[in-house]
């Protein structure tokens, strides 16, 4: 979030590519960023203080600019702002959810459980299967259990 809403890494890139002098392809030997400072700086005219302060040699400036996206005339946000805004949460969406996939990979690779650790739980299942079932000792295998056997009929006497 610092990234995307307190630094000027997005909008450099944003005037490099869209409104700086490398935006209609690459060109050897340009600084892109030529002009950026005008660009991202905002103009505020004199004369519309509110409350005119003189002080000594200002009579000739008529003109101040501001670190903003504004229009010159109506001081409401430019276009520029409103492009710069949605190309901010979209990088902040997108950082956010890179990083989440990251995560996501790491735990996967990562378990949770060390395989030793799964080995002695299995190992105990089976001896306590082991004597559930009877064996004398770990390595014998276990007993078969005894055939039920059918209920036998007695035979049928018959008379002559």
């Amino acid at each position: 979030m610092i990234i995307a809403f307190t630094s000027e890494f997005i909008p450099r890139v944003v005037y490099k590519y869209r409104y700086g002098p490398c935006r209609d392809g690459a060109r050897p030997k340009v600084d892109c960023l030529a002009g950026y400072v005008n660009h991202s700086l905002s103009v505020f005219h004199t004369k519309d203080f509110q409350d005119p302060v003189k002080t000594e040699g200002s009579e000739n400036v008529t003109e101040c600019r501001y670190r903003d996206y504004r229009n010159a005339l109506d001081y409401n946000f430019s276009e520029q702002f409103w492009i710069l805004l949605a190309i901010r949460l979209a990088f902040l969406i997108l950082f956010e959810h890179v990083a989440l996939l990251i995560k996501l990979v790491a735990a996967w690779f990562v378990p949770d459980v060390p395989q030793s650790v799964k080995n002695k739980v299995l190992e105990e299942k089976y001896r306590g299967l082991q004597e559930k079932l009877g064996c004398r000792q770990a390595g014998l295998r276990p007993r078969a259990p005894p055939p039920t056997s059918a209920p036998t009929s007695s035979p049928k006497s018959t008379d002559v």
